[in-house]
C-alpha cells in the first residue's frame, strides 16, 4: 500500500524510485509528539539558521559537480566512492563510472569487495575494489525485497530489506544470504558496533538491535519518529532524527537515552571516525561535529546553500577528512579533517 506522507514528515527523505513509503499509524501521533528532554538538552541545540549564515563554500572543500544526485557513498581505499541512482551507476574516486543497472543506493566497502544496494531490483552487487567490475548480483528472496543500508560485522555483509521489515547477513564470499531477523517498520540504514547490528526504522519510530546472540531488541524511540542514520560509538548508539531536527544518543547496553541535540536541521546522515560522529543535516548540506565521549556538539560547517532534499544526503569518513553526499544539487563535497573540529 502506498501512502502519501501528510505535512508533519513532508520535509522527511523519501526513497530512490521503486521504493515504497509505507506510512503507518505513527504518523497519527506525530503532532503529539514531545521534545522530551534530559540532562543536557538545555545546553545542546546549536543554531541551525544555515541558510541565513551561509557565505560561501570554505575553499578548502573540494566540490565536484555528478552527472545525476549521489546519494550513498563510501570510503574506498580511503577515497569516496558514490551511487547514482538515475544513472543506475557507481562513480568510483577516479571517475570511473561503473554500470551496475537498477537503482543503486548505498554502498559498502568490505572484504576487498565494494557492496552496492539495488533497491530497485531487489539484488546486492559486488563490485570488485582492484578492477572496478561487478563480480556478482545477488537477488534478495522472496521477490518484491527492498535492499536499503548496508553494514559489516567483519565477518558478514548486513543488508537491510525495508519492503519486508528485516535485516539480512549475506556471506561476503558466496553471496549466500544467512537467516534476517525481524526488525522494525520501514527501516532504513544499519550499522555495526561492540553492541550489535543496529537497525533504524523510519516508518516505526523505533531502533532494533540484533545481538551477536541473535537476540532481536526492537526499543521505541518516543522523541524520534523519523530515525533514520545511524552509529554506534563511545558505547553510544547516536541516531538522527531527521523530521523533527534532532540526533538522539542511547547507552549502547541499556537503550536508555542519555544525549539529545536539537537543532540539528534536516539531520540525516551519520558517520564515526573513533569518538567523533558528524551528523550531516539536509540544509546546505551542513555538518555538526559531536564528540561522542563527551556528548556534545563541538562544532558546525555549513557546505553550500542547499534546501532540504527529497532523497538522502550521505556521509563517510575518508582518509582525508568527511565525504558528504547531496543528490538535490548533485554535488559531492569532499571536507578537510582541519575543518571538522578541534
Amino acid at each position: 500500500m502506498r501512502l502519501l506522507v501528510p505535512d508533519r514528515l513532508a520535509r522527511a527523505p523519501r526513497l530512490a524510485a521503486g521504493c515504497r513509503v509505507l506510512v503507518g499509524t505513527v504518523l497519527a501521533l506525530a503532532a503529539l509528539a514531545g521534545c522530551g528532554g534530559d540532562a543536557n538538552d538545555a545546553d545542546a541545540e546549536p543554531d541551525a539558521s544555515a541558510a541565513a549564515s551561509f557565505t560561501g563554500t570554505p575553499a578548502e572543500v573540494t566540490v565536484t559537480e555528478m552527472s545525476s544526485g549521489p546519494v550513498g557513498v563510501a570510503a574506498v581505499d580511503g577515497e569516496p566512492w558514490v551511487a547514482l541512482p538515475e544513472d543506475g551507476a557507481v562513480r568510483t574516486a577516479d571517475d570511473v563510472i561503473v554500470d551496475v543497472g537498477g537503482t543503486p543506493l548505498r554502498l559498502l566497502a568490505a572484504g576487498g569487495g565494494v557492496w552496492v544496494t539495488d533497491i530497485g531490483r531487489g539484488r546486492l552487487v559486488r563490485i570488485d575494489a582492484g578492477t572496478g567490475r561487478v563480480t556478482r548480483r545477488t537477488t534478495l528472496a522472496p521477490a518484491g525485497s527492498e535492499p536499503e543500508g548496508l553494514a559489516s560485522d567483519g565477518d558478514a555483509v548486513w543488508v537491510v530489506d525495508q519492503a519486508n521489515n528485516r535485516v539480512i547477513p549475506v556471506d561476503p564470499r558466496t553471496g549466500r544470504q544467512g537467516k534476517a531477523s525481524a526488525v522494525g517498520v520501514g527501516p532504513r540504514l544499519t550499522a555495526s558496533g561492540p553492541g550489535g547490528v543496529w537497525v533504524a526504522n523510519f516508518v516505526g519510530g523505533s531502533l532494533s538491535r540484533v545481538a551477536t546472540d541473535g537476540e532481536v531488541t526492537d526499543q521505541p524511540l518516543e522523541t524520534c519518529l523519523s530515525p533514520q542514520g545511524v552509529v554506534e560509538a563511545a558505547g553510544v548508539v547516536w541516531v538522527t532524527c531527521t523530521a523533527e531536527d534532532r540526533v538522539l544518543g542511547l547507552d549502547a547496553d541499556t537503550l536508555e537515552r542519555v544525549a539529545t541535540f536539537d537543532g540539528l536541521d534536516g539531520a540525516d546522515a551519520l558517520a564515526a571516525d573513533g569518538d567523533r560522529v558528524y551528523a550531516v543535516g539536509q540544509a546546505g548540506p551542513t555538518v555538526w561535529t559531536i564528540d561522542a565521549a563527551k556528548q556534545e556538539v563541538v562544532s558546525r560547517l555549513t557546505l553550500d546553500e542547499a534546501g532540504p532534499t527529497t532523497e538522502n544526503v550521505g556521509a563517510a569518513v575518508t582518509d582525508d577528512g568527511l565525504a558528504v553526499t547531496h543528490p538535490e544539487v548533485r554535488r559531492l563535497y569532499e571536507v578537510p579533517q582541519a575543518l571538522l573540529g578541534e
